[in-house]
């Protein structure tokens, strides 16, 4: 059960709508992202003998879900986002060299976050190894970011892509929710 205030459902309709699109389910963000990664892994690591991780970096806060197969073994949230990042690239608007260094430091303070929420899982379970960790930001400029989170962390990292396998209809333009 889901509580939600009856504004903030009415905004996201609202916005719907404005896009053109009839909102027929709503769902809560963090379960409508895990049940879209949980498909993802049943279609691309069938064997799911290992945990997968998303790593979710939002505005304010970024979160680290660990699924074996579809349960959940491990959640934990922190103030890591990429609002401050947002800002300082609108500063740097016009300069690509102190662009592309805020998004190279980011990219390193993502690893850094990344790694030390994996120590936390680690230390807390049985487990010591994550078999693929998918990354799920929207916002800001995220190519180059696994090849970045890999080599800290060192497990495989792909960009998630929750409308990977999914009928879209001709009507959307699928470049505007492309994963990079």
């Amino acid at each position: 059960l889901v509580a939600a205030r009856k504004e903030k459902i009415d905004e996201r309709l609202a916005l719907a709508e404005a896009a053109g699109i009839k909102a027929m389910v709503m769902d809560v963000e963090s379960y409508a992202a895990l049940a879209a990664i949980a498909r993802v892994i049943e279609r691309e690591r069938p064997d799911g003998s290992q945990p997968v991780a998303l790593f979710q970096i939002g505005s304010e806060t970024s979160s680290l879900s660990v699924l074996l197969q579809d349960t959940l073994l491990y959640e934990r949230e922190q103030s890591f986002g990429s609002y401050k990042l947002e800002q300082d690239i609108a500063r740097a608007a016009g300069n690509a060299g102190a662009v592309g260094g805020l998004v190279q430091a980011f990219h390193e303070n993502a690893a850094h976050e990344l790694a030390r929420a994996l120590q936390l899982f680690f230390a807390s379970t049985s487990y010591d190894r994550i078999e693929h960790i998918y990354v799920a930001a929207g916002g800001f400029p995220v190519q180059g970011m696994p090849a970045t989170l890999a080599l800290r962390v060192a497990a495989s990292v792909s960009l998630a892509d929750p409308f990977s396998g999914m009928d879209i209809s001709p009507v959307i333009n699928q470049t505007m929710i492309a994963a990079d």
